[in-house]
């Protein structure tokens, strides 16, 4: 990605998603209609352990405001989450799943599509994630999500504008899920302790670069070898076509020099010379998850200033 790009980059809108519950029995059919908005969908599943029939709903608080509607802190997000399970009752308060969703009303998918896809990669490979996915609509030809995950957390990047169908404010979202908050590994303790998580792993996944692009281009060589003198001509037509998998000119130069290129260094130059290909570097990375950060922070520390205003109107 370009310096002028990454400084460029709009700060997030934060917030909490969608939060899965627990609840003993079934929804009362009496809650109000502001209630019933805000819960998205109701599951039936059955324990593994005990093979009893439970209850989980998937709730959507910021559907409080309306179906635009947004969160704008943390501390707006628990008092309507308080509100909804006072009306829902019997239930279990603790999650078992928290989406936070960064968002950006900038119509910018596809100009940060790159940098959201090495970031889904860079957690794919630190924790081997199997599950790697990608659409695009096959009649439009439109990259629609970039999602991996594993049995505890999920990233995903998608357009919500087309997602929405252009009904959402935001353009473009970014998930980051916590799931499996139920089991002794990963049971929740607080929204803020999963937000430091979050924060953590971001930070965490600068170390992952240089091994993420040598697989990318161990899996670039296997395709190489099958689509060579057939389905491409030559290797800067295969560059072209796969260059959402190449992310710095080190992978390229390693690249050609795998495939066997004289000069490979001079070859990767050159092809930068007259080819237009974007580079994720770990400067970028390091500067976006500050970004990530900030927003993430933010969202959680002006809950918490506006609940400190509250007490102290309360104590007067």
């Amino acid at each position: 990605m370009k310096k002028e790009n990454i400084c460029n980059i709009p700060e997030p809108i934060c917030g909490i998603h969608t939060t899965c519950l627990k609840i003993n029995g079934f929804i009362p059919p009496d809650i109000s209609d502001r209630a019933k908005a805000c819960i998205s969908k109701e599951i039936t599943y059955v324990d593994k352990g005990t093979g009893e029939t439970g209850t989980r709903i998937i709730l959507n608080a910021n559907k409080w405001y309306g179906d635009n509607g947004w969160c704008k802190s943390y501390v707006d997000y628990r008092y309507i989450y308080s509100e909804i399970l006072g009306e829902i009752g019997n239930i279990d308060d603790t999650p078992v799943r928290v989406d936070f969703a960064l968002n950006f009303v900038e119509d910018n998918y596809d100009c940060l599509h790159k940098l959201h896809k090495c970031i889904c990669l860079l957690a794919a490979h630190k924790y081997e994630m199997m599950n790697k996915y990608e659409s695009i609509d096959p009649l439009k030809l439109e990259h629609l999500t970039t999602r991996v995950q594993n049995e505890y957390i999920e990233i995903e990047n998608y357009n919500k504008k087309i997602e929405s169908s252009g009904k959402s404010q935001f353009s473009n979202r970014l998930e980051f899920r916590s799931k499996a908050l139920n089991q002794t590994k990963t049971r929740f303790q607080s929204v803020e302790k999963l937000v430091d998580d979050w924060i953590q792993r971001c930070n965490s996944f600068v170390a992952e670069y240089e091994p993420m692009t040598m697989e990318c281009n161990r899996f670039l060589l296997n395709r190489w070898s099958r689509e060579q003198g057939t389905i491409v001509k030559d290797m800067s037509e295969f560059v072209r076509k796969y260059q959402d998998n190449i992310f710095s000119l080190e992978q390229l130069t390693a690249l050609y020099s795998e495939l066997g290129v004289n000069n490979p260094k001079g070859s990767a130059k050159n092809f930068i010379r007259y080819n237009e290909i974007e580079f994720i570097s770990k400067n970028a990375l390091t500067s976006y998850f500050y970004v990530i950060d900030k927003s993430m922070r933010e969202y959680i520390s002006k809950g918490a200033v506006i609940a400190l205003e509250s007490e102290m109107i309360n104590c007067a």
